[in-house]
């Protein structure tokens, strides 16, 4: 899971917090907001536990959720959100964005395909062009299987992000 910032026009930034499957690199839950705070990160992991666990407290075994040490993670709120998910922590070395991989190619493509073609003058566009840019990915990304016995994997499979 992590952050990227766009520029909105008069409105300001525009705050994505992500998620990503390791496993099948499928987008699975995402928040696009004026503020990046952790009430936006906490409903980001909202969204990916119901797209992906289809409920947000869990019974039996739980994903681990792979993340950056940005200060939106470390809140409060964000770490009850996932005890109270029963969903495993991962946390990348501080100024490694390499080993959050997954997540930082995501957020080029959408930048690069989706974003940087466009001028936005308000959030509401940038959210609209966004929007439309998940769908699309979601339609058309093809999901890559990793085999279960590779190193890349362990058990339980791991959620990440964006």
């Amino acid at each position: 899971m992590d952050v990227t910032h766009f520029p909105c026009g008069q409105d300001g930034w525009g705050h994505l917090t992500a998620g990503i499957d390791c496993h099948d690199r499928e987008m699975i839950g995402y928040e696009f907001a004026l503020r990046g705070r952790a009430q936006e990160a906490d409903r980001a992991l909202e969204s990916a536990c119901l797209a992906r666990l289809g409920t947000l407290h869990p019974v039996g075994s739980t994903p681990v959720l792979r993340r950056n040490n940005g200060l939106i993670f470390q809140s409060r709120r964000f770490l009850q959100a996932c005890r109270d998910s029963r969903l495993g922590q991962d946390f990348i070395t501080r100024y490694t964005p390499h080993q959050n991989g997954f997540i930082e190619r995501f957020f080029r493509s959408l930048k690069e395909e989706g974003v940087r073609q466009h001028r936005f003058g308000i959030f509401e566009e940038a959210r609209h062009k966004i929007k439309g840019w998940m769908r699309w990915y979601r339609a058309t990304s093809p999901s890559v299987v990793v085999p279960e016995s590779s190193s890349a994997i362990s058990a339980p499979t791991r959620l990440t992000g964006a």
